[in-house]
């Protein structure tokens, strides 16, 4: 499955699940993550969306351990079956996709 795809099944389940779902672009910071989702409950996470094979560049490391030490939400998840977890477990654990 290309990174293109995982991401709109992504966003697909952010809106599924009421969630703001932002792209992140940066035209002055490199390796920012992909999306930015923010949950009804106010929770907000930074996601970093890949293939099963895919890897984190050497600024988008940089800016999750930036991310991480400010206590915030970060993840990476590869593959459309890492999504989907993600929504079961984090988002919405009492609902079935």
């Amino acid at each position: 499955m290309l990174e293109r795809d995982i991401e709109k099944r992504f966003v697909r389940l952010a809106k599924q699940f009421n969630c703001l779902c932002y792209k992140w672009h940066s035209k002055t910071t490199k390796g920012v993550p992909d999306r930015i989702l923010i949950l009804p409950s106010g929770e907000i996470y930074f996601v970093e969306l890949k293939t099963l094979t895919g890897v984190l560049s050497k600024w988008q490391a940089i800016i999750a351990s930036e991310l991480i030490s400010y206590n915030t939400n970060w993840t990476c998840l590869h593959g459309k079956h890492e999504v989907d977890t993600f929504f079961k477990e984090v988002v919405c654990p009492l609902r079935v996709l």
